[in-house]
């Protein structure tokens, strides 16, 4: 499925080469599936290795749990449970997007479109920048950075192999600037594709973030015993009200419909 998205964006006129697919139980914390794309075979690793290496789509790169990323969007349903669990923002309130964020006297950053005034539903539907803007300068960067490291982001999944911890912005006040706004939509942070899914798990399961884990037990060579069976690491469980994820998913799923 992965390798025909690829091809289909390709025949499209797309530039996209490669990809990454992660699938993660969302009770568990299991990783299902870890595709990447392009991909080889590894009973001939050995006698293609050097003809895998020079491929400038870079096969061997194992982009779901190392390749790091800007996330983009994807971010904005933790930066309204930040805002909303904190007090900052309620969804009876609407924020008008008059297209160019008009904060700063030097920095005024622009939304993809011109929604006027809108709800959370509708912000996140249409992917709304004004809105995100305006509640990522009511939490502030460290909160909102301190929020994304509880659903994952930013720090090791735990998984058992090698996986890149990614790269976030450390800020040094919870005062508002250009940073501020660019991480409440998913710039100058940047995640693995694994991270990312962990956090969808956690926001569907409604806040309990668990190791990321692909060992579900340790049998015998044989498989007629079992040495371990692996129990679910819960690492922390952030703190939403049930109206508040209720919002959010609503608003996920109005992108889809």
């Amino acid at each position: 499925s992965l390798a025909e998205t690829v091809k289909g964006l390709q025949s499209e006129g797309g530039t996209a080469r490669a990809g990454a697919a992660v699938v993660v139980d969302i009770k568990t914390g299991g990783v299902l599936t870890a595709a990447n794309y392009p991909t080889y075979d590894s009973a001939t690793l050995g006698e293609n290795y050097t003809a895998l290496s020079q491929n400038p789509d870079k096969p061997l790169t194992d982009r779901a749990f190392q390749g790091v990323y800007p996330i983009g969007s994807t971010i904005k349903p933790i930066v309204a449970i930040a805002a909303m669990d904190n007090g900052l923002y309620t969804t009876d309130e609407h924020i008008f997007c008059s297209k160019k964020y008009t904060l700063f006297g030097d920095y005024q950053p622009s939304c993809m479109g011109y929604h006027r005034s809108i709800g959370l539903t509708t912000a996140l539907s249409k992917s709304c920048n004004y809105f995100f803007f305006e509640l990522g300068r009511r939490v502030g960067a460290i909160t909102l950075t301190d929020y994304y490291k509880q659903f994952g982001l930013g720090v090791k999944t735990g998984v058992e192999v090698d996986d890149a911890s990614g790269i976030i912005l450390e800020p040094k006040s919870n005062g508002v600037g250009g940073d501020t706004l660019q991480i409440s939509i998913g710039q100058l942070n940047a995640f693995t594709p694994l991270q990312l899914a962990n956090y969808a798990a956690t926001l569907a399961n409604g806040g309990n973030h668990y190791k990321a884990s692909l060992i579900n037990k340790i049998v015998s060579y044989d498989m007629s015993e079992v040495y371990e069976e692996k129990q679910p690491e819960k690492v922390n469980t952030i703190s939403m009200s049930e109206a508040n994820l209720k919002a959010v998913k609503e608003g996920m799923l109005s992108v889809t419909e």
